[in-house]
């Protein structure tokens, strides 16, 4: 008997720039990031942006597949 193959993980693609992006450059990177990510992608997309602009990257990452994450 053949075992049964697990199924493939999907890979992970997850950034972070620490400190150099201000709240403003967070929203623009995320509104041209959304343009170019397909809805058929086969890979998770995760940004760390800094503390100080999480509430402004969750808002433009609403309603599209980019995660929103914290670092430490």
């Amino acid at each position: 008997m053949v075992p049964a193959m697990a199924p493939m993980r999907r890979k992970l693609i997850a950034g972070n720039w620490k400190m150099f992006k201000t709240v403003a450059e967070t929203v623009a990177y995320l509104h041209a990031l959304r343009g170019l990510l397909s809805s058929t992608r086969k890979s998770d997309v995760v940004v760390a942006p800094p503390f100080t602009a999480i509430q402004a990257a969750s808002t433009a990452a609403r309603d599209s597949d980019i995660g929103i994450a914290g670092q430490n």
